[in-house]
């Protein structure tokens, strides 16, 4: 069931948020406003709502999806290096942290770990 929520962008409301937050959770999909489009929002460890972000979307499965992480410590878990320059204090802590890559000219993705259940369908960027 689809349920819109109008969220005032200068004072949010807790509950809302709170409530959207309990629908990525629960698996559903969330959309919001963004500077030139709308997104669609899903738990991005979640495989089945990843998986209906791409029927949502009618999206090719060669296109990956963008992961959002609060933090680069979040980022860590989720990516088998980053690039030369970037410490966090979770990686500084690691003795088994993985060796770091010489970073492109360009911007890149960030390589997802191998153990990505996603099949590559998400990356972090």
């Amino acid at each position: 069931m689809t349920e819109v929520l109008r969220v005032d962008p200068v004072n949010p409301d807790k509950e809302l948020i709170a409530r959207a937050a309990e629908c990525l959770r629960a698996g559903g999909l969330v959309a919001f406003p963004t500077e030139t489009v709308y997104g669609l929002g899903a738990h991005a460890l979640d495989r089945v709502a990843i998986l209906r972000v791409f029927a949502a979307k009618a999206r090719p499965a060669n296109d990956p999806l963008i992961v959002h992480v609060a933090t680069l410590d979040e980022a860590v878990p989720l990516v088998e290096d980053l690039p030369r320059g970037i410490e966090t204090e979770s990686a500084s802590r690691r003795a088994d942290s993985a060796p770091v890559q010489e970073p492109a000219n360009a911007p890149r993705p960030i390589p997802v770990r191998n153990s990505d259940p996603f099949g590559g369908l998400i990356r972090l960027s």
